[in-house]
């Protein structure tokens, strides 16, 4: 299998990203492949004219885009890690609850994890949800996880809008819990690849 593929669509590098993964291949070498495929190098307020299948590479950003004629896609960026908001339960509120997420976009898919640990419980009931950090497709399954800090039970995480995300235990009773902490990732199809 030759290393280089070319590219022309978000659809086209998520499928050989992933099939790089699955494979068991280099990721480092596919990001290379899609790296080397790259046509301009330019800062993000400096993009050149759009032409379809043009691919540039932000050098401010460090992001790598295609033009598909009308818009620019976003094939890849670096992960970004910031604190999670939106956080609310089913019923009641929180006395206390924070958490971290780190996130990658790549063509339309958007891969995270994070971290969310419920401090005290307060009034707070049902499952906890959370802004995703990039509006995805509405009702799908995003992620699992589990509860590493009191209990250890495992975590569903699908969501609730397109905007939203649910935390929901294995058995779908409730993931609010005093002093629980839950590591969680996943990824999901945003709803728009488009800067």
């Amino acid at each position: 299998m030759a290393r280089f593929v070319p590219v022309t669509t978000a659809l086209q590098a998520d499928d050989y990203l992933q099939a790089r993964r699955q494979g068991g291949g280099d990721v480092e070498i596919a990001y290379a492949d899609l790296y080397a495929q790259v046509d301009v190098h330019c800062l993000s307020t400096a993009r050149p004219t759009g032409v379809a299948g043009l691919r540039i590479f932000e050098t401010d950003t460090l992001r790598t885009l295609l033009h598909d004629g009308t818009n620019w896609i976003v094939m890849q960026e670096p992960i970004t890690s910031e604190a999670m908001t939106g956080f609310a339960a089913t019923g009641g509120t929180f006395t206390a609850i924070s958490g971290t997420i780190r996130h990658r976009r790549s063509g339309a898919q958007c891969w995270w994890s994070a971290t969310i640990t419920i401090t005290t419980v307060g009034t707070a009931t049902g499952y906890v949800s959370f802004t995703l950090p990039r509006a995805g497709i509405a009702s799908s399954f995003i992620g699992a996880g589990r509860e590493v800090a009191a209990v250890g039970y495992m975590m569903q995480v699908i969501t609730t809008g397109t905007s939203t995300a649910q935390v929901q235990r294995y058995d779908n009773a409730t993931s609010i819990g005093g002093g629980w902490t839950m590591y969680l990732s996943g990824s999901y199809e945003m709803a728009t690849p488009y800067t």
